[in-house]
C-alpha cells in the first residue's frame, strides 16, 4: 500500500471519528435541553445531566486526540510528495518529471559552493548527501549536459573530471538499476582519460539521452520514495 493510500484510510477513520463526535455531541446538548425543560424529578435531572456531561466531555477528548494525531501525520512528510496547499502527501502516481526535477534541483542547492556544484568531491563523505539523493544528482547533472549538449566546452570539462568522478556516476546510477547508462559513463571518461577523441560523440549520445533520463528520474523516485520520508 502506498503513501496516499494510507493517508486516504487514515483520513476516512478520522472523518469516522469526528462523525462520531459530532452525534454524541448532539445527543448530550438534546439530554441536557430535556432535563431542563421536561423533566421535573430531580434524582432523573441528575442522571440525564451526567449523561449529557459524560457524552460531551468524551466527544471532546476524541476530537481532540484525532487532531494531535493529524498534526503529527503531517509531520512525518515525503520530500518529493508533500503538497503545502493540502499539507498532506499527494498520490506516488501523480509523480511528474517536471515536478520531481524542481525538488532535485532545490535539494541539490543546498550543496553548491559559490552558486556551483564541484563535481571532484560532490559525493564525498563530508558533503552528506544521501545515499537516496545521489543517483537523482547524476540524473539532473546528466540532463543538465543533455540540455547544453552543443556546449563542447562545458561537456570537455565533465569529462576531465577523470576516474574519481566516473566511479561515483557509475556506482549511483548502478544503484538506480541503470547499469546500461552507469557503464557507458564509464566508458566515454576511460576513453576521454587515454587521449581519445569522444568529446563529439559523448556531445551526440547525451543529446539524445533525454528521454531515458526523465522516465529513469520518475521510474527511481517512485521506486524509492519510501527513502525521501
Amino acid at each position: 500500500m502506498n503513501n496516499n493510500n494510507q493517508d486516504n484510510k487514515h483520513q476516512r477513520n478520522y472523518d469516522g471519528i469526528y462523525k462520531v463526535c459530532a452525534v454524541m455531541a448532539a445527543v448530550a446538548i438534546v439530554l441536557a435541553c430535556f432535563a431542563v425543560a421536561k423533566v421535573e424529578d430531580v434524582f432523573l435531572k441528575i442522571v440525564l445531566f451526567g449523561i449529557s456531561g459524560t457524552l460531551l466531555f468524551f466527544s471532546i477528548v476524541f476530537i481532540a486526540a484525532v487532531a494531535g494525531a493529524k498534526k503529527i501525520a503531517r509531520g512525518n512528510f515525503n520530500y518529493f510528495l508533500y503538497d503545502k496547499k493540502t499539507r498532506q502527501n499527494a498520490s506516488v502516481e501523480q509523480l511528474t518529471f517536471s515536478e520531481t526535477r524542481k525538488r532535485i534541483q532545490k535539494y541539490m542547492a543546498m550543496f553548491k559552493k559559490g552558486g556551483k556544484l564541484f563535481l571532484g568531491d560532490l559525493f564525498d563523505e563530508k558533503n552528506n548527501i544521501p545515499e537516496a539523493f545521489q543517483p537523482l544528482f547524476c540524473y539532473e547533472l546528466l540532463y543538465e549536459l543533455s540540455e547544453n549538449s552543443e556546449n563542447t566546452e562545458r561537456v570537455r570539462t565533465f569529462l576531465s573530471f577523470g576516474k574519481e568522478c566516473a566511479d561515483a556516476f557509475s556506482k549511483n546510477l548502478a544503484y538506480a538499476g541503470d547499469t546500461e547508462l552507469s557503464r557507458k559513463i564509464q566508458f566515454y571518461f576511460a576513453e576521454y582519460e587515454t587521449g581519445q577523441n569522444v568529446l563529439s560523440d559523448f556531445c551526440r549520445y547525451i543529446s539524445e539521452l533525454r528521454p531515458h533520463l526523465e522516465e529513469s528520474v520518475v521510474k527511481y523516485t517512485k521506486e524509492h520514495i519510501n527513502e525521501f520520508s
